[in-house]
């Protein structure tokens, strides 16, 4: 973990994303194995981060955007992604509890051996992504759309979808135990 990185995090998000601007788009950033507790890391960019073993419990990345980063035995509890968007990221072996996705874009990322517990997912988009071998429980989607996505060998436990859109969605090999309340006609904006 570079020293530099860690103090520039925690200065202004203008700061911080003129930092990120100035590093080489090919870097790689290591990121793994760091914790943040009680943050406030809004409006910032990440790419090319790795946070693989990552813990971030009341962090509020609100209004972020994460590009091909790697989540990978990542724990996340009690964090805020509102008005965030993630771009071609992978999530594997990751934790996520109590947390929270807002207005947030998830654009052709992958998700494998995911757990996603009593998490709020709402008017968010998911676009292009693959989902493989997860688990959801106690998860709440509102007013979100997913388009494009497939889904293998899922289990989803007392899901609660409320005013969602489906397109493209292709859901194989998975066991479904959810409350459908409203599911709308494919639009697209």
């Amino acid at each position: 973990m570079d020293i530099e990185m860690i103090d520039r995090l925690f200065e202004s998000a203008d700061e911080w994303n003129r930092y990120m601007n100035e590093k080489s788009h090919d870097t790689v950033n290591d990121f793994s194995f760091q914790i943040l507790k009680e943050k406030q890391l809004e409006n910032r960019v990440f790419r090319n981060f790795d946070f693989t073993g990552a813990q971030f419990e009341f962090v509020s990345f609100d209004g972020s955007r994460f590009e091909k980063c790697k989540f990978e035995n990542a724990s996340v509890l009690y964090v805020s992604f509102v008005g965030c968007e993630f771009f071609d990221c992978s999530f594997s072996n990751d934790k996520i509890e109590h947390t929270t996705f807002r207005n947030t874009k998830v654009l052709q990322c992958m998700f494998e051996r995911i757990q996603m517990l009593e998490t709020d997912v709402s008017s968010c988009e998911l676009e292009n992504c693959l989902v493989i071998d997860s688990y959801f429980k106690k998860t709440k989607v509102f007013k979100s759309a997913v388009y494009s996505t497939e889904v293998n060998r899922s289990i989803m436990r007392d899901i609660n979808i409320n005013i969602c859109t489906f397109q493209g969605v292709n859901i194989a090999r998975y066991i479904l135990h959810l409350s459908l309340i409203h599911i709308s006609e494919p639009t697209r904006h």
